[in-house]
């Protein structure tokens, strides 16, 4: 299997989705989880049901939010249909009342709440025994109805996914029927040159038609952060906004003298209106995900622009996320493949721009 985990969650949930996977990372547990919605572009068949396919758990983030998405209940259902009949667990996140279909089928089945199985002690030991083959004992119940009661789990995910189906299509808005009949207009890759803005996309929200695109330019040297004697001087610019590297650079943007000391900054700002120095997890994204750099990359090249640099290259990017240990800010290092937050500001690394579209 490629993943221990599948993440099954709401984006209204994205804050304690992050929490568990930092909570899996701590404890070397790797998933998968779509951050931008049917995998940023691409069809689900492809990408997210290969993912189910390919992982060992399915962890249903079950909450108000999740119970009236149509994509966590799709991914239940192929769950159900096609992988093994204990491997999913439902985790309740929130306090919000039960849908009475989800009262009746989980009144006596093996699941798990946030209340009483805090992420980083319960959950993750819990996973850890699912992954070793045991079963788990189930709230209120002896340990040797287990494997019985996750028979009847697997038969609980599909009624309630049927159910809340059949619910969301008899109460979705006409707004929402317009919404889903539009058709994508992009794709992850595609080169975009529209509205003042050129670059290459790398990420997509649900409906394929707004997104995020990366700059055909890149420095040609390494540059700073921000000249050392600010750095120092002024500690912490409360850029720490991890997903929209727009609001950090706004933030900056308001200090003074910022174009001659924030060199990474200032360069973004350069290539025009909306351009900016992208967040950490926006840049992970274009770099770490290697689907979407290598389909970036081919655009880049149609395109004659310099190519993201590789996994395995001698070299950085910066981010405009700062770290909890001042004065040092997230950056992404190529040769490991993985992102750092030891960056010091006054050091030196290439830089990409980002802007929305």
């Amino acid at each position: 299997m490629k993943y221990d985990v599948f993440i099954s969650y709401s984006r209204k949930d994205t804050a304690i989705a992050n929490r568990i996977c930092e909570a899996l990372d701590r404890a070397h547990i790797s998933y998968f989880i779509d951050r931008q919605g049917i995998a940023g572009g691409f069809e689900f068949p492809t990408v997210l049901a290969n993912a189910i396919l390919e992982s060992r758990i399915i962890l249903y983030l079950a909450s108000e939010n999740s119970y009236a998405s149509k994509f966590t209940n799709a991914e239940l259902t192929f769950a159900f249909n096609e992988k093994p009949k204990n491997s999913i667990l439902p985790y309740i996140i929130d306090g919000s009342e039960l849908p009475s279909e989800l009262r009746f089928v989980f009144s006596s089945i093996n699941w798990r709440t946030m209340r009483d199985y805090p992420i980083e002690t319960a959950l993750i030991a819990d996973l850890k025994t699912l992954l070793q083959g045991a079963a788990l004992s189930p709230q209120g119940v002896s340990k040797k109805k287990s494997l019985h009661r996750w028979w009847w789990l697997a038969a609980a995910v599909a009624v309630v996914a049927v159910a809340v189906w059949q619910w969301n299509r008899a109460t979705i808005s006409s707004e929402a029927v317009l919404e889903e009949a539009i058709v994508a207009k992009y794709k992850v890759g595609d080169y975009y040159n529209e509205n003042g803005l050129e670059g290459v996309i790398f990420a997509l929200d649900s409906t394929g038609n707004h997104g995020k695109i990366v700059s055909l330019a890149q420095t040609e040297e390494r540059i700073a952060w921000c000249r050392p004697e600010r750095s120092f001087r002024e500690g912490e610019f409360a850029t720490t906004d991890a997903w929209d590297g727009a609001k950090n650079q706004a933030k900056i943007a308001t200090l003074p003298m910022w174009q001659q000391d924030f060199p990474a900054f200032a360069w973004c700002a350069a290539l025009g209106e909306g351009w900016y120095l992208p967040a950490i997890e926006e840049l992970k994204l274009f770099t770490e995900q290697d689907e979407v750099r290598a389909a970036v990359n081919q655009t880049l090249a149609a395109r004659g622009a310099p190519l993201l640099y590789n996994k395995g290259e001698v070299t950085t990017y910066w981010s405009s996320t700062e770290s909890d240990t001042p004065p040092h800010v997230w950056f992404m290092i190529m040769s490991l493949g993985q992102a750092n937050p030891f960056g010091p500001r006054s050091n030196v690394s290439h830089v990409r721009a980002v802007a929305a579209f």
